[in-house]
C-alpha cells in the first residue's frame, strides 16, 4: 500500500489504509493510468467525495496551420 491506499484496476476499487473492505464508489468518470495520490473530503450533508491525481501517458495531438478564436463570456463595461 503506497501513499495510504491500494488501486485494483481490474476491478476498479479503492482500499484506504486501516480499512478491511474496499469502499463502495460511485464512479462520476473512470481513468485510465496510475493513481499517485488521492484527497477523501466529507460535506456538510455527510456525503463523502475521492479526488484521484492520476498519472497518465497523454498522446500528443497533431500541429495545425489553423486560427482558433475563443469566447469567454466577458462583457464590457
Amino acid at each position: 500500500m503506497s501513499n495510504g491506499f491500494k488501486w485494483d484496476a481490474d476491478k476498479q476499487s479503492l482500499l484506504l489504509a486501516k480499512m478491511k473492505q474496499p469502499l463502495k464508489i460511485k464512479w462520476s468518470r473512470y481513468f485510465t493510468g496510475k493513481p499517485s495520490s488521492l484527497t477523501v473530503s466529507k460535506t456538510k450533508s455527510g456525503k463523502y467525495f475521492v479526488s484521484i491525481l492520476v498519472k497518465e501517458a497523454i498522446k500528443q495531438l497533431p500541429i495545425v496551420n489553423k486560427t482558433v478564436g475563443v469566447d469567454v463570456g466577458k462583457a464590457s463595461p
